[in-house]
């Protein structure tokens, strides 16, 4: 009887706003607030999720999208949430780092020694946790493993996504993002990115006009004139008659 249920979906939109998260605020945001006011520079979110930064640090699952690509020896299905968050890291700090433009916001996660090995650039702002409902608000972009709640809250703040997917339906949501023209994808990224690539994709995503903010800015439209939470209690009686 099950079946049917997943036959058909209905969207609608945002259950409750988003307000803050439920994190306390961490020495992050004054210091990211100080620099969007001064005008200074323009502000890049990049945070891979709390299961390659905590759970996964010393192994990643088997269930990683693998197309056989190698980085440093190691095939996506061999490495560590360490070695893919260095990767990542080292594109950002080579792609970024010396930039009077942009300033990195960094969630390492909770693993001590998080950046041993890393020559961090002086632009970055490296934070153990990052509200990310508070932060992504005063952002320009947004570097993101791509998990729905990430998407979902990025759309929400009207900022345009990098996606960097590792596993589970997070391919899949950054070949959303991407073809949606939300942001730029990276499938497969041992192969696909680079510091150069990285950089390109930013540039794209922090360039004014920029196609992508046009496009998540009118998904975030869209997405608050479905109905909300009175739309959903709606469809749920009309089920449940």
């Amino acid at each position: 009887w099950l079946k049917p249920c997943w036959l058909k979906h209905i969207g609608v939109g945002l259950i409750h706003r988003c307000r803050s998260s439920r994190m306390a605020l961490s020495p992050a945001q004054p210091r990211v607030d100080e620099g969007v006011v001064a005008g200074r520079a323009r502000h890049v979110l990049l945070s891979l999720g709390f299961a390659v930064t905590g759970l996964l640090w010393a192994r990643l699952p088997g269930s990683v999208d693998d197309d056989g690509s190698k980085m440093d020896g190691k095939s996506l299905s061999e490495m560590s949430g360490k070695d893919f968050a260095h990767f990542v890291w080292r594109a950002a700090f080579s792609a970024f780092g010396g930039s009077e433009d942009v300033v990195l916001v960094l969630a390492l996660g909770g693993r001590d020694g998080a950046l041993d090995g890393l020559s961090v650039p002086a632009n970055c702002l490296p934070f153990a946790a990052v509200p990310q409902l508070e932060v992504l608000p005063i952002c320009s972009a947004f570097i993101t493993h791509g998990g729905m709640g990430s998407v979902m809250e990025s759309i929400v703040h009207r900022v345009p996504m990098v996606v960097v997917p590792v596993f589970g339906d997070q391919p899949n949501n950054a070949d959303s993002v991407h073809n949606a023209g939300l942001g730029i994808g990276f499938r497969h990224p041992l192969r696909t990115l680079s510091a150069a690539s990285l950089g390109q994709a930013a540039a794209a995503l922090l360039a004014d006009p920029s196609p992508h903010r046009t496009a998540v800015e009118s998904a975030a439209e869209r997405m608050a004139a479905m109905g909300g939470a009175a739309r959903a209690m709606e469809l749920i009686l009309e089920v449940t008659k």
